[in-house]
């Protein structure tokens, strides 16, 4: 009888091995399952947020592309502007010209800008003198055939500018002789 309690113990200890590795095995087959399930629901919310931000990047391209036609019409629009008005230009000169008597005498400030042409080399040509309690520096600009006088008048009560003769201000004297 001890021999047949020891073997029936025995069968129940085996019996429970085998229904623990039984209930093991089933708890892990049940981790795997929802394991699996967790695995392709977060794959399914990554296709989701990568749709999602292939549809924004598309509508982003999509503006974009937007905004380079619309740059491409107003530099075009710009270019033809610049087109037109250099062509009215160069007509109205045209005109000017085929307008212009030939052999017209000429006024005295032309002749005297020529004049000025002929004595000084091309460029700008600085002469400075005192006249009285006035500093007075004179600066003959030569382009082509054509020059221009600048005179910078400085005495006690002030700079004083001019261009052939007229009063200016310090911006044309100085764009004028410098630029």
């Amino acid at each position: 009888m001890i021999w047949d309690q020891d073997q029936s113990s025995r069968a129940r200890e085996a019996a429970e091995q085998k229904e623990a590795i039984a209930q093991s095995r089933n708890e892990q087959a049940q981790a795997g399952i929802a394991r699996n399930s967790n695995a392709r629901e977060d794959v399914i919310a990554t296709e989701e947020r990568m749709d999602a931000l292939e549809k924004r990047g598309e509508g982003n391209v999509e503006a974009q592309r937007r905004d380079v036609d619309a740059q491409k019409r107003a530099t075009t629009a710009r270019e033809t502007s610049y087109g037109q008005r250099s062509a009215d230009s160069r007509n109205a000169t045209k005109q000017e010209l085929d307008n212009t008597i030939a052999n017209q005498p000429r006024g005295a400030a032309d002749r005297n800008r020529s004049k000025l042409a002929h004595e000084y080399p091309e460029g700008v040509t600085e002469e400075s003198y005192t006249e009285g309690n006035k500093v007075i520096i004179k600066r003959v600009v030569v382009r082509g055939n054509k020059a221009d006088e600048y005179s910078k008048v400085i005495a006690k009560w002030g700079t004083f500018y001019f261009k052939n003769g007229q009063s200016i201000t310090e911006q044309i004297w100085t764009n004028g002789t410098e630029g």
